[in-house]
C-alpha cells in the first residue's frame, strides 16, 4: 500500500523501498526480475492503488485484484511487463538485477501502472 500510495501522491519511492519491493516480488529467489515476478508487481501495485481510492470496487485487497484484472486483461499485463523490463534492464540480459530495479524502477512502475 505505501507504493502505491506513493505513486498516487506523486512522491519519490526510496532506493530502500525499491529494494524491499524487489525482494518480496522475487519469488524464485534468484536475485533478478522475470517476466512473471514483474506482472504480478504490476497488478497488485495497481490494485493496491485501486484499495487506496476507497471505492467499493477496491473495500478488501481481493476485490481490488478481481478489479485490476479485469481493467488490465492478460495481454496488457505482459505488454506492461515487457516494456518496464525494457526501461530497467539495463544490461540487456532478459532480466532485472536489483540494481536495476533501484535505479530505473520507479520510473517504469509509475508508467506500468498509469492506464
Amino acid at each position: 500500500m505505501g507504493l502505491a500510495r506513493a505513486l498516487l501522491n506523486g512522491r519519490p519511492i526510496g532506493t530502500r523501498a525499491l529494494a524491499v519491493t524487489f525482494h518480496l516480488y522475487d519469488t524464485d529467489k534468484d536475485c533478478v526480475f522475470r517476466l512473471g515476478e514483474i506482472m504480478l508487481l504490476i497488478k497488485e501495485v495497481y490494485a493496491a492503488m485501486i484499495q487506496d481510492t476507497g471505492l467499493a470496487e477496491g473495500a478488501t485487497m481481493d476485490l481490488a485484484l478481481q478489479s485490476a484484472s479485469s481493467r488490465i486483461p492478460t495481454e496488457l499485463l505482459f505488454e506492461k511487463a515487457l516494456i518496464f523490463r525494457r526501461q530497467c534492464d539495463q544490461s540487456n540480459d532478459g532480466r532485472i538485477s536489483k540494481g536495476e530495479f533501484a535505479a530505473f524502477g520507479h520510473q517504469a512502475l509509475l508508467e506500468a501502472v498509469t492506464i
